[in-house]
Parts: C-alpha cells; sequence; structure tokens
C-alpha cells in the first residue's frame, strides 16, 4: 500500500528540543551546534575556535565557575533576546566545575572519594545553585518570545 503524502500531518507546539551531542573533541559537535538557528554559546570550555568570523554566534564570556554558568543562564530567561538556539559547551566541563566546586567545600574530600561526594552529596551540599539551575532552565524552555 503506498502512503499519500497529502495525509502526512505537522507537529503542534512549539516544544523546545533538548539535544546532547557526543563525541570525540575536534568532530565538529561546536561547528555543527553553531548551524542551529540564532546560537548563544555558554562556554565552560575554550573549544570555539573553529567559530572564529562567524557573525551569526554570540557567545558568553569563559564561565570558570557554576555561578558563571547560572548567571548566563537567568540573564537568557529573564532579558529580551533574538537567540533561539542555547549551547552549553561543555557539558562535560561543567560538570567537572561543579565537582571540584563540592570538593573544595568539604575539607574531607580528597580524590578518593570525589565520585561520591560528587553523587551522594551535590543536593545536599549546592541545593540553592541546583534549585537556580533548575529555575533558570524552566524559565528558559517556557519562555515566550
Amino acid at each position: 500500500m503506498a502512503i499519500d503524502l497529502s495525509n502526512l500531518e505537522r507537529p503542534t507546539g512549539q516544544r523546545p528540543v533538548i539535544l546532547t551531542l557526543f563525541g570525540e573533541g575536534g568532530m565538529g559537535k561546536t561547528t555543527l551546534a553553531a548551524m542551529f538557528p540564532k546560537p548563544v554559546f555558554i562556554r565552560t570550555e575554550d573549544g570555539t575556535a573553529s567559530l572564529q568570523g562567524n557573525d551569526d554566534v554570540a557567545m558568553f564570556p569563559l564561565a570558570s565557575s557554576s555561578v558563571d554558568v547560572l548567571d548566563a543562564i537567568e540573564s537568557l530567561a529573564t532579558q529580551d533576546h533574538e537567540f533561539k538556539t542555547l549551547v552549553l559547551d561543555s557539558v562535560t566541563q561543567l560538570a567537572t566545575i561543579i565537582e571540584h566546586e563540592i570538593v573544595a567545600a568539604d575539607p574531607k574530600a580528597n580524590q578518593l572519594t570525589r565520585r561520591v561526594v560528587v553523587t551522594g552529596l551535590a543536593i545536599v551540599q549546592l541545593p540553592k545553585s541546583t534549585v537556580r539551575f533548575g529555575i533558570g532552565l524552566v524559565r528558559l524552555l517556557t519562555r515566550r518570545t
């Protein structure tokens, strides 16, 4: 039985797409992300050399803490802008930043207990950051432009 193309449906609603690009360094993840509509980058590592001269891309200053990332998300959630795509480059480095902040906040933590501290105590030790991150993302995802 042949499919009649006139019966195809169009998606309804405007739910945001959440996408994770995964791959080795230098594979083109950042370059691909820059091709999405009106991108803005929150950078936790400086892997954006491939974007030099691309006037269609905006970048926050390099974040050195989770607070820098949260501030960028908050500004996007609360200020008027024309960005359509948020790129967090990279989530892996953001996790490393947060891990270091947790370990630094716990004088008993060391390299051997780092994973336990991160997975077991992240929400306990950083509740304000965790809540603020979640609220910022919800605001951004539900924003009407």
